[in-house]
């Protein structure tokens, strides 16, 4: 736990906090053209500024070399990243060398400069042949990811430990299989159960095929936390509403890998998961939203949204200031009794102006969190360099760092400053708080964990 600290005094962090930032392999490497994701952006109606990845930042070509050395000179001393399914394997059971090596020089790299790496082994992209056999829905698609979770581990358990199976699986649902705004498109609940319990089950065959080449991993899993609230909080329908869709979309897949439980919706035959496949919680959080129901949205299932009323929002809109729900994510992370790492949590600003007071908040709120005894043992920012923004395009820059897509040049952004004087110091300053939050100065709120 952190020390004892005083309005006067900066907010310190243990000893060896992680401090680092995150990517994922299609958003950055550029060339990935044998994924899901490559197909599904050929279409510029599927995406917002109707662009393509194409070289991404280029780290394909390098690039990353620029960007973890920005990270370690910014005292940074943790990296998340992901490994590309498709790019490993380009075909069932077949593997690429010369992306195997691409990769273990990544790993090396981070390793020289000091950063500490976190591996992610699926970030929302699929081979295209494994889509084009059933994807998810096939019978032997967990078979297919236990084995490609098996041959990473032999080909990288010694420059790795730490692993994340799945990223934001339940965006990977709510996005590809309900709302259709990701691969492969479908807006089916149906295909929505399936493809879930189909996921929790890979999540618990990749923990034990982990474990089982790897005996010093640490496996996790990393949840987006969509801090719902009711828009009609006097209401008791808006209540239990929101109480529902946060356990379906919060709760499903850390109840499957602490508890080995799946709701029966999901799935009637598949309830035996087996338990505790969690050495630590990977969080993602970005924003809050109020929910509420209207036949007015029936297209959307009756369902509406919008955001606090008070809360800064991004030049875009897509994504309002509201710390409050970061504190309710970590206590709700917290009761599921794991380590928690924070592996996302960043604003799309490409003018910087939000970004600042964004980040101090947050990280204030981390430190808050430890302060109540929970157990937060690192914080990654999304992201150190602007990146291809999924169905959002090059549209919304997440960069600590600018990038000129023309040029791939990188310019440091005033967060980036503000960044490395937390990594470096293991502290967030009273400086940097009065700064860019002068009226928000974190308080402790006592030892009760809440769930």
């Amino acid at each position: 736990m952190a020390s004892a600290s005083t309005q006067s005094e900066d907010f310190a962090f243990p000893p060896g906090f992680l401090w680092g930032s995150a990517t994922s392999s299609h958003q950055v490497e550029g060339e990935n053209t044998a994924n899901t994701w490559w197909r599904w952006e050929q279409n510029p109606a599927h995406i917002l500024d109707g662009s393509s990845s194409g070289v991404a930042s280029a780290w394909i070509h390098g690039r990353w070399r620029d960007d973890l050395d920005h990270a370690a000179a910014g005292g940074q001393n943790a990296h998340r990243c992901s490994f590309e399914w498709s790019r490993l394997q380009p075909a069932p059971g077949s593997w690429d060398e010369e992306a195997v090596q691409f990769y273990r020089m990544m790993l090396e790299g981070m390793h020289e400069r000091g950063l500490h790496p976190f591996v992610t082994l699926h970030h929302y992209t699929d081979p295209i042949w494994f889509a084009d056999r059933g994807g998810w829905r096939a019978p032997d698609a967990v078979k297919r990811f236990s084995e490609y979770v098996s041959g990473v581990v032999e080909r990288f358990g010694d420059l790795c430990s730490d692993w994340c199976t799945l990223n934001e699986p339940n965006a990977y649902v709510l996005q590809g299989h309900v709302g259709g705004n990701y691969p492969p498109g479908e807006k089916s609940l149906r295909s929505a159960f399936r493809v879930a319990a189909r996921l929790a089950e890979a999540h618990g065959a990749a923990y034990h095929a982990i474990h089982e080449r790897q005996s010093v991993a640490r496996v996790g899993i990393v949840i987006l936390h969509y801090d719902l609230m009711p828009a009609h909080p006097q209401r008791r329908w808006n209540i239990r509403l929101v109480e529902v869709l946060s356990h379906l979309v919060n709760d499903f897949f850390p109840d499957a890998a602490v508890y080995g439980r799946m709701p029966s919706l999901f799935a009637r035959s598949r309830r035996d998961l087996p338990q505790d496949t969690l050495d630590f919680f990977g969080l993602n959080y970005y924003t809050g939203v109020h929910i509420g129901w209207s036949l007015r949205h029936i297209r959307r299932l009756g369902l509406y949204y919008f955001y606090p009323p008070d809360a800064a929002r991004s030049a875009t809109g897509l994504v309002a200031l509201h710390p409050d729900g970061f504190t309710r994510a970590m206590r709700w992370a917290a009761g599921y009794g794991r380590p928690i790492i924070i592996t996302e949590n960043g604003v799309d600003d490409s003018e910087d102006a939000l970004r600042p007071r964004f980040l101090v908040e947050h990280v204030a709120r981390v430190w808050a969190a430890l302060q109540e005894g929970i157990d937060v043992r690192g914080y990654f920012h999304w992201s150190i360099v602007d990146n291809y923004e999924w169905d959002k395009g090059w549209s919304h820059r997440f960069g600590l760092w600018e990038l000129n897509r023309q040029t791939q040049v990188r310019t440091p952004r005033g967060s980036a400053i503000a960044y490395a004087d937390i990594c470096r110091n293991n502290a967030l300053s009273q400086a940097l708080l009065r700064r860019h939050s002068p009226s928000r100065h974190p308080q402790g709120t006592g030892t009760k964990r809440l769930r």
